[in-house]
């Protein structure tokens, strides 16, 4: 659907009862943010993931779109850039793989030291396994990872960390896999 650049235009689209419409007012790259704020409460979820995703979406709206009951949408959000970092954290806690997988890539989840936090402590352990296997953590990460009640998570730590007062713990795991992957195996 071709759409002008008049703001007009964008508003008559927003509120077109043709979803198609609305998802090109969305998609549009002079949509303005109040207008992505107002369509972020749009009854299609095409529509919704849209919004999640663009980097315009003011923060307060992408505050209320972690709370979408699609999972596309909150994984659209996840990986935007511009996603606050606290809902990062959430996502980082959802239900849904994917959105999971997508916050943990999030090139922000990953320089925040905040949601890395809350990403060592998720409840779900495909999202430690993963922190686990990422070169560089910071050492507050490592150090929360050095705990996790999953071996075969300290096993993946032990084999990428370098940090040397996590490789001390590892390297006396009750775990021979984790001792082994710290470097000696006893």
């Amino acid at each position: 659907m071709a759409v002008g650049d008049d703001s007009e235009d964008l508003q008559v689209l927003a509120r077109h009862k043709i979803v198609r419409a609305r998802v090109a007012a969305a998609a549009h790259t002079d949509t303005p943010a109040e207008l992505l704020a107002a369509m972020a409460a749009d009854t299609s979820p095409k529509v919704r993931r849209i919004v999640a995703g663009r980097a315009r979406t003011p923060p307060d709206s992408l505050r209320l779109l972690v709370a979408d009951p699609d999972a596309a949408t909150r994984k659209a959000l996840a990986a935007n850039v511009s996603t606050p970092t606290e809902v990062l954290s959430k996502l980082g806690g959802d239900d849904n793989f994917a959105v999971r997988y997508a916050a943990l890539t999030n090139p922000v989840a990953v320089a925040d030291l905040c949601v890395l936090k809350a990403l060592c402590a998720s409840p779900h352990r495909d999202v430690r396994l993963i922190l686990a296997q990422q070169p560089r953590l910071p050492t507050e990460a490592v150090t929360l990872l050095v705990q996790d009640p999953v071996g075969q998570v300290r096993e993946y730590l032990a084999e990428r960390t370098d940090d040397p007062a996590a490789l001390e713990i590892l390297v006396n795991d009750p775990k021979p896999r984790v001792r082994a992957g710290s470097g000696t195996s006893t």
